[in-house]
């Protein structure tokens, strides 16, 4: 599996982040998921920005955070709001 800096729109900080949690390899992101990974972030007392999490999404659909859609950017927030239940 490879690295979690390898991934494509992580940089070396969000690593640092990943890392401090747990998250060190593509698998490791796999088994949890983007929003959870970001949860755990932000649980960690770092303050990610929204763009961490579509670049979490991103590094795990292959494709830049910026070509993340407006309704997949959508879904990822329902979904972090359900998992602090808000």
């Amino acid at each position: 599996s490879l690295p979690i800096a390898s991934l494509q729109g992580l940089g070396p900080k969000s690593a640092d982040w990943l890392r401090s949690v747990g998250i060190a390899t593509e698998s490791d992101l796999r088994e949890c998921g983007a929003v959870v990974a970001y949860l755990r972030v932000m649980q960690a007392g770092h303050q990610p920005g929204r763009n961490l999490l579509w670049a979490l999404h991103g590094a795990l659909e292959g494709k830049a955070w910026t070509a993340v859609s407006q309704r997949e950017k959508s879904q990822l927030l329902a979904e972090l709001a359900e998992l602090q239940g808000n």
